[in-house]
């Protein structure tokens, strides 16, 4: 994802991912925004691969998608205790891991892990109603809903530019004050913030998840 995508975008379609009607599948390194690692041909090990050659063999080659998994900052990312590995582990391992990220006050993991309790425990992500919005050529506003009970209104910038974004222009039935319940991490919003619904900042590749929950009002 990081790798095709860019990492500057990566919270924001994580975001996109777990907040969709259907399915989320995530491929492993992608809690973490792992990138593939580059394996010269020397050292590609992928059948497909290897039955071509130093010019072509990179169109064919899964291996840099393949790279072990990174654990920590130890030895072989902590991925094994033998002495090597299949492949070659990332060079950035010992920053970008999961030890790391667990540690860290915010992190993409911690951005992920929430996303999935969202989405295990609540029914607007699971089942609730979907409507969209494309503002312009960055940003695009959707919400999730339970009609009367709660509602999840996801703001993706997957531009360069900020934005002050109006929810209720979008959704008229928007309370005045939603909570930020997920925020990207170049997102310059507290979790847990009341953010009034008719000027939502919004940062360049940043994603946001907004509650509103007409139970309590």
């Amino acid at each position: 994802l990081s790798t095709r995508l860019g990492v500057g975008r990566s919270d924001v379609l994580m975001i996109f991912l777990q907040t969709m009607p259907g399915i989320a599948v995530n491929y492993y390194g992608d809690e973490i925004r792992m990138v593939d690692t580059y394996i010269p041909w020397k050292d590609t090990l992928d059948p497909a691969a290897c039955q071509t050659n130093p010019e072509v063999f990179n169109d064919f080659s899964r291996d840099p998608v393949r790279t072990p998994m990174q654990w920590d900052d130890t030895k072989f990312a902590g991925f094994s205790t033998g002495n090597s590995t299949w492949l070659p582990v990332a060079v950035d391992y010992r920053i970008n891991n999961v030890k790391n990220q667990l540690a860290a006050p915010r992190s993409h993991l911690k951005m992920f892990m929430k996303l999935l309790q969202l989405r295990k425990y609540e029914a607007a992500l699971q089942d609730g109603t979907y409507d969209s919005a494309v503002l312009n050529d960055d940003v695009v506003i959707y919400r999730r809903m339970v009609k009367d009970v709660k509602a999840f209104y996801v703001l993706l910038n997957f531009g360069k530019s900020k934005y002050t974004i109006n929810v209720q222009s979008v959704f008229p039935e928007a309370p005045k004050m939603l909570t930020a319940v997920v925020t990207s991490l170049n997102s310059k919003i507290d979790e847990r913030r009341p953010v009034r619904s008719t000027e939502v900042p919004l940062e360049r590749e940043a994603g946001l998840v907004l509650e509103a929950n007409f139970e309590a009002v």
